[in-house]
């Protein structure tokens, strides 16, 4: 089953609960700031709904594994497993277009609802429309690239809390 096909089999309302209940729950923000989050991920929610899938030229599945976080806590990892070569990608830069493509592979033997919500968070990790997600994955290369081109100024933080003095 694609993504597209997973979103088209579930309602929004309990998509969000999910990540309402896995993400924000315990994060305290204000009802009025919650509403405007679950606006947000509605709207995504439709446009990817009445977008169309692009297929990708690589041949990708979405995964989902369980991972201890650093205070023991396990969370949920949602990340892109290339079929030819078993590489590992983020899923949080990818054209939603293309990430309507790809299969989802339910590892983990979570419901519908469950896979949708924890992809949605993946994807709008940046940003709530594709054009700033798409702004962030630029900011990102260009921060790569001066790095590998020894563009960078290393400081530990003492140094910097002085020349910020």
């Amino acid at each position: 089953m694609t993504f597209q096909d997973l979103l088209r089999k579930v309602k929004y309302k309990p998509v969000f609960n999910i990540i309402h209940k896995e993400y924000y729950l315990e994060s305290g923000y204000p009802n009025d700031q919650m509403m405007h989050i679950d606006f947000s991920y509605s709207k995504v929610f439709d446009n990817l709904l009445c977008k169309d899938k692009i297929k990708s030229d690589s041949d990708f599945e979405i995964n989902f594994e369980m991972v201890e976080g650093e205070d023991d806590d396990p969370y949920i990892n949602i990340y892109l497993h290339k079929l030819d070569d078993g590489e590992r990608f983020g899923l949080d830069f990818v054209p939603w277009g293309e990430a309507l493509s790809f299969n989802v592979n339910n590892s983990l033997g979570m419901s519908e609802v469950e896979m949708t919500a924890h992809i949605l968070w993946e994807m709008t990790f940046w940003g709530f429309t594709e054009e700033t997600v798409n702004e962030q994955r630029e900011i990102t290369l260009k921060a790569i690239e001066e790095s590998e081109a020894g563009n960078v100024i290393e400081m530990d933080l003492e140094d910097l809390i002085n020349e910020l003095r």
